[in-house]
């Protein structure tokens, strides 16, 4: 049984994971707020509580490294005024994941991360993935349902194409990870996919390239 400490940065990042199970940490300060280390290395923050039907709830705050010890506590607070004055914010928080669907999610991701951080050519490879793949199937579909044997029939899917099937699994991860941060759902259902191999791709040289390239022999 682990002996309660006040979480901070530095302790949470001392904690060695274990390789068969996952490490609970509890903070020495505030009664319920707790940190995870998973056998992977990954770290996250929860507070622990129970409603006013004396069941047990436990909600997940945000991932080590994207909020700080800090921000975590003083979100297990907030959370735990809340059920204080007799309210269950499990049960407000699945319902607001309710309400978002992939489709918005594609939006918000293309809008507020792709066309902004990558290049117009890899804008329009995200568009096309979401479109041709994603949306047409899962697009109504609420985020927090999504389930990773959904996506990883798809991965399987596209197996012929390797890298093809890797590249939407990056670009689904990046998604439900913001959703995560948007508060949207809790778990990110990609992360254990497990990738393909990929092999060395060959590339014919395009006109422009073949000219250059005899100029430069010449």
């Amino acid at each position: 049984m682990n002996i309660p400490k006040k979480l901070t940065k530095r302790f949470v990042e001392s904690i060695e994971p274990k390789k068969e199970r996952e490490v609970l940490v509890w903070d020495s300060e505030l009664r319920g707020f707790g940190g995870r280390v998973f056998p992977s290395g990954r770290r996250s923050y929860f507070v622990h509580y129970r409603n006013q039907s004396n069941r047990t709830r436990r909600q997940k705050l945000g991932v080590h490294g994207v909020v700080s010890t800090e921000e975590a506590r003083d979100m297990a607070k907030a959370i735990l005024g809340d059920v204080a004055k007799g309210e269950d914010p499990s049960v407000e928080r699945r319902a607001k994941c309710q309400l978002r669907t992939i489709s918005d999610l594609a939006d918000e991701y293309l809008n507020l991360h792709s066309k902004i951080k990558k290049t117009q050519k890899g804008y329009e490879e995200d568009q096309n993935f979401l479109n041709t793949i994603i949306l047409r199937k899962y697009g109504n579909t609420n985020v927090a349902d999504i389930t990773t044997f959904q996506l990883q029939r798809i991965h399987s899917d596209l197996k012929a194409t390797p890298y093809k099937a890797n590249k939407l699994c990056d670009l689904l991860s990046k998604m439900f990870n913001l959703a995560i941060q948007w508060g949207w759902c809790v778990e990110n259902p990609v992360r254990s996919i497990e990738r393909y191999k990929e092999y060395k791709r060959e590339r014919w040289l395009n006109t422009e390239e073949l000219q250059r390239l005899w100029q430069f022999q010449g």
